[in-house]
């Protein structure tokens, strides 16, 4: 009796692990296109840089933070400097702050989750999990679970793949690093066809500039981002202000 309830209790994790999968899967196709290109460029670069397959699904694994991989590639092949390479990484992936602070209403309450979905969350893992609920018979925690874990897959195992070929065949990398711009200007295009979001992608824009002009192009990730969010906090105040005088 106690096996055959042991026996139900493990079909039925298992029915709703397969549920979550199922259901998060047809959302994270797009990522994989975009990844296993952009995967396979980054690894082909560190193969081109002397660094094997290890070190590219180490990058990967561990860091995974997608453009600053990019970015890294350059510092591994002269003198490392750590506060360089901090500043670097910082400026870079300042933006995960704020995606960070928009999830946390997501988030709460999945427990041990959390951990790994705040860990593996990029700007693709954002963009699919802000904009999607899960279906009323699946778990919230597992869908956004596999879409997460789904995503840092697609990546790390196009890194390995793009590092074996890199080890095999031998042509000029030049202009490689640039995938990770023409993936990001495609998503901005695709967020922009949207109505709804354009307002949001002008003061984007507007931001950036304004960072651009004041701190110049090497130093305006973190500024653009302060105005962006006291722009947008602006809007909310006044937004809210309206409703409560109508």
């Amino acid at each position: 009796m106690e096996q055959t309830l042991q026996q139900i209790k493990t079909d039925r994790t298992k029915s709703r692990y397969l549920r979550a999968f199922k259901a998060a899967f047809p959302y994270t196709i797009p990522v994989l296109t975009g990844f296993a290109a952009l995967g396979i460029a980054y690894g082909l670069l560190m193969a081109s840089n002397g660094y094997g397959v290890l070190w590219a699904f180490l990058m990967s694994a561990i860091g995974f933070g997608g453009s600053v991989q990019y970015a890294m590639v350059p510092l591994l092949t002269t003198v490392f400097d750590p506060l360089q390479a901090f500043l670097l990484s910082f400026m870079i992936n300042a933006r995960h702050l704020f995606y960070g602070i928009s999830m946390l209403g997501k988030y709460k309450g999945l427990g041990k989750k959390r951990f790994f979905l705040i860990f593996a969350l990029c700007d693709e893992t954002f963009s699919v999990v802000s904009s999607v609920e899960p279906p009323e018979d699946v778990e919230k925690g597992l869908f956004y679970f596999f879409i997460t874990f789904l995503d840092y897959f697609y990546w790390s195992a196009a890194t390995v793949a793009g590092a074996l070929i890199g080890g095999m065949i031998t042509f000029d990398t030049t202009g490689l690093d640039f995938v990770l711009t023409a993936l990001f200007v495609v998503l901005f295009m695709e967020q922009m066809k949207k109505k709804e979001n354009r307002s949001y992608g002008m003061i984007g824009i507007a931001g950036a500039v304004i960072a651009a002009m004041i701190f110049g192009s090497e130093n305006m990730v973190i500024p653009s981002m302060i105005i962006i969010m006291a722009v947008l906090l602006f809007m909310g105040k006044s937004k809210k202000t309206q409703k409560e005088d109508a």
